[in-house]
């Protein structure tokens, strides 16, 4: 009896943390580009998920003077001065055509998000691994507008 307890003691708390553990789910940011006509107004950045495993946002906050506002990604109010859009056209098309909110959405792995992130605005995306094993997983990436 001894045998079989010291094999499967370790096993069963290997495969535990194995379930709980984060396992490298990550978002990256890049600064892309400023806004076409040059003016540092808007800057636009890559957020990349840089993962063997899909992402799931949980919440998509902006915050700058006088604003504390989450951003749905459907019927935005554009005087927040950020947007938040998928790079892939027919995925963001996609999005937008269901109406899809970022609370819940997925991001699978290699997809990339544009933020165009203005003036004293900051955006934080909050994100864990997607299913049922990410529930404990809390992760965040912001990015800040020109000061």
């Amino acid at each position: 009896m001894d045998p079989i307890i010291d094999v499967l003691a370790p096993a069963l708390t290997g495969l535990a943390l194995w379930a709980l553990l984060p396992r490298g789910v990550v978002l990256t940011r890049a600064v892309r580009h400023s806004h076409p006509d040059g003016t540092r107004a808007l800057e636009t950045w890559e957020v990349l998920n840089d993962s063997p495993l899909p992402v799931k946002i949980t919440r998509v906050q902006v915050i700058g003077p006088r604003v504390d506002a989450e951003l749905s990604g459907v019927d935005d109010d554009p005087e927040l001065n950020v947007s938040l859009t998928y790079d892939d056209e027919t995925l963001e098309m996609a999005r937008t055509d269901h109406r899809h909110r970022w609370r819940g959405l997925r991001v699978l792995p290699g997809d990339t998000l544009a933020a165009a992130v203005g003036v004293n605005r900051s955006v934080c995306i909050r994100y864990r691994r997607a299913g049922w094993l990410g529930v404990l997983e809390r992760r965040e990436i912001e990015i800040h507008g020109v000061v």
